[in-house]
This record gives structure tokens, sequence and C-alpha cells, in this order.
């Protein structure tokens, strides 16, 4: 909670920070491939990597002729899909038991089962920017960001049939704070604006330390 705390210290006082010195602003778009696991929950919860998506603006403001302070808001939207599931029970018929069969698949389920979870957050990123003042293109990134629970779309299907709703998560993480850190290039479109491409790796830190969540994806946008 005190590092959250110092971060929005920091949002706050950006603008006052930078007063004299000159200010960007940026749209971006960004894909990534989010992996989680929890090795004290179920099996089925460590899935493959899900892809997630986020879209935004950013407010920077240049420190020195090579260090830039960075923050902005984004919606992000963090998938889960279970896959198809087949609910599998015990054998308790002495008959089937003595016929070699320890389990059996459920007839309501057997056609398969799943659910599919879209949390939505918004991401209050805190970045500082490196570029060497040698280089027109490249530049490096590292910082952190808050994420803040919005609402989870949730979609499943059982025997009964298929729901789609809206609702707020209980097992949800309400709160995180990120780690992040990329590196990328520019190129100028026009003597304002520059598009911009990063690969970026992300790594979650949430309450439960046998839930972990990392994702890697790529960013691009325009800086003007």
């Amino acid at each position: 909670m005190r590092t959250l705390l110092s971060l929005f210290g920091l949002i706050i006082g950006l603008p006052i920070l930078g007063a004299q010195t000159p200010q960007h602003f940026s749209v971006v778009v960004g894909v990534d491939y989010l992996y989680r696991s929890d090795d004290l929950g179920p099996r089925s919860y460590a899935e493959s990597p899900n892809l997630h998506l986020r879209i935004g603006g950013d407010y920077s403001r240049e420190l020195t002729s090579f260090l830039h302070l960075r923050t902005g808001a984004r919606l992000t939207a963090l998938r889960y899909d279970s896959g198809i599931q087949q609910l599998v029970g015990e054998v308790s018929d002495p008959f089937q038991i003595n016929a070699g069969l320890s389990t059996f698949l459920d007839p309501e389920t057997s056609a398969g089962w799943y659910f599919k979870t879209t949390d939505f957050y918004l991401e209050i990123p805190l970045v500082f920017r490196y570029q060497p003042e040698k280089s027109d293109h490249f530049y490096v990134e590292g910082g952190m960001a808050a994420y803040f629970y919005l609402k989870t779309y949730f979609r499943s299907k059982e025997h009964y049939g298929e729901h789609t709703y809206w609702s707020i998560s209980s097992s949800a993480n309400k709160l995180m704070s990120v780690l992040q850190a990329s590196a990328g290039w520019e190129w100028s479109i026009s003597k304002e604006a520059q598009f911009y491409v990063q690969p970026i790796f992300r790594y979650f830190l949430t309450d439960n330390n046998s839930f972990k969540m990392l994702s890697g994806g790529l960013e691009t946008g325009v800086r003007w």
C-alpha cells in the first residue's frame, strides 16, 4: 500500500516536477500473452498463456535530455479460459469395480463444460524512459503500475445451458502492483509526432504467494 501511495504522490507531482520542461502525450494499444498459475489451486487453473488487451493514453515529462517520466491510464482486460472440462466421478458399483473400472464420466457433463472470465482493470503506470543522447530511435523503460479492479464479464457452459453476465468477482485481485520493463524503437512521422513499438514484460505482485502472474507482449502507439 505504501508503494501505491508513493506512486500516486509522484503522479500528482509530475506536472509540478517538470513545470518548465517539455511535455508529451501519446495514445497506445497493446496485446499481451498472460500466464498465470496457482500452486495450491485446482490443476485446471494452471493454464496456457491467454491473449489480453489494453488501450489508453500516456502523459510524460522530460526530466533531462535523456530521461523521461511517464504516467497515464489504460483500460486493461485480463482473460481466463478453463478450456473444455469433463466431470469425472468415482465408481461405487461393485460389479463395475470387479470389471476393472475405477472412474466414470458424469453423463450430464460428458459433453464438456467451460467457464471464461474477463477481468477489467484501470491501469495507472509510472515509468522512467531512458533514451541515449546519441540514439534517435532506441530507448528502454522500467517502472511499475497500479491495477484497480473494475468489473468481470463471465461466460460459462454447463449441461443446462450457456450463461453470460457482468459481475463483481470475489476472487479477482482488487488492487495489484505490477513491475514492468520494455525496450522500444520510435520513428518520426511528422515534425511533432513519433510512431513507436515496444516489446514489454510484466510481473504481477499479488497478495497470494502461491498465485503467479506474468506476461509478455507488444505495445504500439503515437507520441507527440
